[in-house]
């Protein structure tokens, strides 16, 4: 609970315009910036390995 507090403050933060385009010219949109942090893939995601 004391994490999620702390990050509260900042769910009302808006990035101006300027600063969103710096970072798209750092790392292009949709791109994952580190091939690691690409989760499992889709395997838990496809039908026939839901629970339901």
């Amino acid at each position: 609970m004391e994490q999620l507090e702390a990050f509260l403050p900042a769910a009302g933060v808006t990035l101006p315009a300027d600063v969103l385009d710096a970072i798209d010219d750092i790392v292009a949109p949709g791109v994952t910036a580190n091939p690691v942090d690409n989760s499992y893939g889709d395997f838990e995601l496809r039908a026939d390995q839901r629970r339901r």
